[in-house]
């Protein structure tokens, strides 16, 4: 079956957001709006110190002002991007008759990663039907790791690591072992943290 990828690089409309906004939840920006709303004040803080204050006063709040520019625009432009990505999804999803979910948060898939830790989700997900009785399932699934250690004095510190990972899924007529494939060039992906704990007789190399 051949796809539309138009939609995929297609100018994102207003019209687009709100159709999406009125089938499933954009990622929020309620983090900038506040952090702008602190940047205002900051600024009428920077006004009153130039006629008021001291020069060191007026450069370390203009320092802290531009740090909140940074932040703000940053942000902003993370949720952006998101919201524009997964619009563009849904888009190319309606034009191909793909089944299209935002996110999922009763993921009860076997396999590893699916088993690990907690906060666990599937998100940005396409369904793929198959004149075969064989669809398929491509997604990105997110999960949060806890670890405990304790700092200089003994005291008890908590962390949490999140983990982003693709999957596909493709029912099988038969079940067949495991298998992971783990790319070396993204960095330290699950084997190579050793998060999946696979020993290393269960290793094998690929050429290339």
């Amino acid at each position: 079956m051949k796809y539309d990828f138009l939609p995929l690089s297609d100018v994102i409309t207003k019209k687009d957001v709100d159709e999406y906004k009125a089938l499933y939840k954009l990622p929020s920006s309620l983090f900038s709006v506040i952090t702008a709303i602190s940047l205002f004040v900051i600024f009428l803080v920077v006004f009153g110190l130039v006629y008021k204050g001291s020069v060191e006063s007026v450069i370390f709040v203009g320092l802290i002002a531009a740090l909140t520019i940074y932040f703000t625009s940053k942000s902003l432009a993370k949720a952006i991007k998101l919201k524009n990505y997964r619009v563009k999804l849904w888009k190319f999803a309606k034009k191909n008759n793909i089944n299209y979910q935002s996110e999922d948060h009763n993921v009860t898939y076997e396999g590893n990663i699916f088993n690990r830790g907690e906060n666990r989700y599937s998100y940005d997900i396409l369904g793929f039907a198959s004149s075969e009785n064989r669809p398929v399932e491509i997604a990105n699934y997110q999960y949060d790791i806890r670890t405990e250690s304790r700092d200089s004095d003994g005291g008890k510190t908590t962390s949490t690591t999140t983990y982003r990972q693709g999957y596909a899924l493709i029912s099988l007529d038969h079940k067949l072992p495991h298998i992971i494939l783990d790319s070396k060039k993204n960095g330290a992906g699950s084997i190579g943290n050793g998060l999946l704990g696979i020993s290393q007789s269960q290793r094998l190399e690929l050429e290339g």
